[in-house]
């Protein structure tokens, strides 16, 4: 009775969010069949952990992040770089009445062109309708780094769109992080009045691409039979589906007896039977909160690809120097092998606890980013947590690999510690070396 009651509590709550999932999917993997499978995959994560599920949370939010965490790997559409829009000869009224003449269509088709990171962005403002707050929470990426990518989507899509009507804008300055930043909250906050003037041109066109936008994408509607098998999967308990077995059969209830009979003996011999193989389940959608060590190594590695941190080259006793000048007396386990040579390190100060991250080089040149935790450090769970499922997994001594936009993430422990590594796909070569490390 409690698991029927479960079930039609979890239907209630996610059908309403079908539609706008099935249109983040699409646009995300431009493919239909693709969505469709990602949002089936959606629900069955959503249902498996529904029972952790805070009674009266953000159910929409819950959804959209096990989506986000369960997307493909995908670089995306290569773009070309921006260009800043000088807008003296330009009149905004007729570029506005132009732009609302694209079809939904084509405007889907621009939004899934554009990069992995600035789509998502995009696609979670408009189709989701989140809060950049919100967003960013979702994709774990600071604030700040949502609004200069929405920024950033906008800017694209109205240059793709404008040479769709070969509209005359013509390039001018270039904006910074911080004025990038700037703008959208400006946009985000729908004041009139921009007080610095050299913004307000720029305020006029994010605004402008947005109501284009909020007028124009119409959402995708998902085939009717995917509603159907999500209802039919999630809603229909067992002893529903015996009942009426039993009514369409009466004639052949002794039959039915016996499968009930035969069904409860199945069950209860998989309820009590423990294989030794276990399939490793998705750990990934349980890691939340900034504190949280993979979503730490997550956000790292995308600002250290954009150059946010300063390495300090060296090699292991260089390093150990380092820890020691610096009061850090946790050792770091230094893999040296064949494959893999340490170059430097960096302290990412804005993470709680200021952690200390190696960088490696691969023979191809590839950059390897290493952090490590001590297991009892993560166990109590205050400055830096891990969810114990997955520590638990990890003391074993398997490995966990996860995948997110186009990089990979692996988590291994020696018993003692729990090592996170990060680098972009492929990484084949990186999970044999170091799920093979003793």
């Amino acid at each position: 009775m409690e698991e029927t009651e479960n079930k039609k509590s979890f239907i209630e709550l996610t059908v309403p969010y079908v539609e706008p999932l099935y249109y983040y999917a699409f646009l995300l993997t431009n493919d239909y069949a693709k969505a469709n499978k990602l949002v089936i995959k959606t629900y069955e994560q959503a249902h498996r952990f529904f029972d952790y599920h805070s009674p009266g949370a953000n159910i929409k939010f819950y959804l959209f992040r096990i989506m986000n965490n369960s997307l493909p790997v995908s670089e995306g559409i290569k773009e070309e770089n921006i260009s800043e829009i000088d807008l003296s000869k330009v009149d905004l009224d007729n570029v506005e009445k132009e732009l609302t003449e694209i079809d939904s269509n084509t405007i889907s088709h621009n939004i899934s062109n554009l990069s992995a990171d600035i789509k998502k962005v995009i696609a979670l403002y408009q189709i989701g309708e989140f809060k950049p707050e919100e967003i960013a929470e979702i994709v774990d990426v600071p604030e700040g780094v949502v609004l200069t990518r929405l920024y950033t989507g906008r800017k694209l899509l109205l240059e793709k769109l404008a040479k769709e009507k070969k509209l005359p804008l013509k390039s001018g300055k270039e904006l910074n992080y911080a004025e990038k930043k700037k703008i959208t909250a400006l946009v985000q906050s729908e004041e009139e009045k921009v007080e610095d003037e050299s913004l307000i041109e720029e305020v006029q066109l994010q605004q402008l691409i947005k109501r284009v936008l909020n007028s124009n994408l119409i959402k995708e509607k998902p085939p009717d039979e995917l509603k159907g098998n999500i209802l039919g999967k999630f809603s229909a308990t067992f002893e529903e589906k015996i009942r009426g077995s039993i009514k369409a059969s009466r004639s052949k209830r002794y039959v039915v007896y016996a499968t009930i009979v035969m069904t409860i003996v199945v069950i209860t011999a998989i309820l009590f039977y423990e294989p030794d193989i276990k399939k490793p389940k998705n750990f990934a959608a349980e890691q939340n909160g900034r504190t949280n060590l993979l979503i730490q190594l997550q956000n790292t590695f995308e600002e250290f690809k954009n150059g946010r941190f300063t390495i300090v080259n060296g090699d292991a006793e260089t390093l150990k120097d380092y820890m020691h000048q610096n009061g850090l007396t946790n050792e770091y386990k230094i893999f040296q092998n064949k494959t893999l040579k340490l170059t430097g390190w960096f302290v990412n100060k804005t993470e709680e606890g200021k952690p200390v991250f190696l960088v490696y080089e691969d023979e191809q040149g590839k950059t390897v980013l290493m952090h490590q935790s001590p297991v009892e450090k993560l166990q109590k769970g205050k400055s830096i947590t891990l969810t114990k499922d997955l520590i638990d997994f990890l003391l074993t001594g398997r490995c966990y690999s996860t995948t997110k936009d186009n990089f990979l993430c692996l988590l291994k422990s020696d018993g003692s510690n729990i090592f996170v590594f990060a680098t972009e796909l492929p990484a084949k070569n990186l999970i044999l070396e170091i799920c093979k490390q003793k």
